[in-house]
């Protein structure tokens, strides 16, 4: 059943910062590669929450599928928006990447799950944006939303093989390019990127949040071995697969094409963006790209840039489906 969210928050719990309950292994410890020195990421999102006690216009919901081909479970967080149950109409789907970490209910419920909802239902209830469905899908441990070599995680095939038919299939989605967001936060951000860049015929835009747009050379210096031995088996030529700055020479032409939409906002890792905005001039890819002191938090960072973001939102969802 769907719950009118209702909740008191004692501690944000937010992917990309260290919390008793956050299982150090993975978490998103990335210093900025120019000043070796300790994590400065913290998860300060309730400041997208506030007062303590939130009432949510739409509804949100914890469920689980399993996938027809993987066979594997996906736990996800799911926004409705008021009036979803009380209409036969279809709604754009804004899909959120969280970042590394391994998710658990109290995040999805009270944590980033709650901090995404409340963003955007405020949008909606104020009219600034219009209704839509958030689909908040979960993987685990440090994948980069990629497929691990040795298939221990398959989080890409996962998310574009069976979360999006998923969803379309179960929900009055608009079930086309023009009604789809893809939006992510750290390593989610690499992924929204990376899905964004390698299937730019399903999505119309892409919103990084300080992404964590790995390049191979910088999963050693930031001393994630763990991910390049783990995920991607060793094998550069197979990383290159889900490389953001890859995918965007070998599809610019179909990006430039399809008139993919990316909006980067930019805080702690800086010096990756620069990389791959740089990467993405040079292949006359568009984007919009807003360096800022912030560290590596994700309510600040996205309240920064809202105007762009919501304008983003309209351009696509105000018309999808009609």
């Amino acid at each position: 059943m769907p719950w009118t969210l209702k909740a008191t928050i004692v501690t944000a719990v937010a992917f990309g910062a260290f919390t008793a309950s956050f299982d150090p292994a993975y978490g998103q410890t990335m210093p900025d590669p120019a000043q070796n020195q300790p994590d400065r990421a913290v998860g300060n999102q309730n400041s997208d929450a506030t007062p303590a006690d939130i009432d949510l216009e739409g509804t949100l919901e914890l469920l689980t599928f399993t996938g027809p081909t993987t066979g594997r479970q996906m736990p996800y967080a799911l926004y409705l928006p008021k009036g979803y149950h009380e209409t036969d109409r279809r709604f754009p789907v804004m899909y959120f990447l969280h970042g590394a970490g391994t998710a658990r209910r109290a995040e999805l419920q009270d944590g980033y799950g709650l901090f995404q909802a409340v963003f955007y239902d405020r949008a909606i209830a104020s009219g600034t944006i219009p209704p839509m469905i958030i689909a908040m899908p979960v993987t685990q441990g440090v994948s980069l939303w990629a497929d691990a070599k040795d298939g221990s995680t398959l989080a890409a095939t996962q998310f574009i093989e069976e979360f999006v038919p998923y969803m379309d299939q179960t929900y009055r989605t608009v079930a086309e390019r023009n009604g789809r967001i893809v939006e992510g936060f750290s390593m989610g951000g690499n992924g929204a990127v990376l899905f964004g860049a390698k299937h730019p015929e399903l999505f119309s835009a892409v919103i990084s949040i300080d992404g964590a747009v790995h390049e191979w050379v910088t999963l050693g210096d930031y001393q994630r071995a763990d991910i390049a031995a783990e995920t991607f088996g060793g094998d550069e030529a197979y990383f290159q697969r889900y490389s953001p700055d890859h995918l965007m020479v070998e599809n610019a032409e179909l990006i430039r094409e399809h008139g993919l939409d990316f909006i980067f906002v930019v805080g702690q890792l800086k010096s990756y963006n620069e990389r791959l905005r740089e990467v993405m001039e040079s292949e006359q890819i568009s984007l919009r790209y807003t360096d800022t002191t912030f560290r590596h938090e994700m309510g600040k960072l996205r309240r920064h840039d809202r105007d762009a973001i919501f304008s983003l939102v309209n351009k696509y969802f105000a018309t999808a489906g009609e």
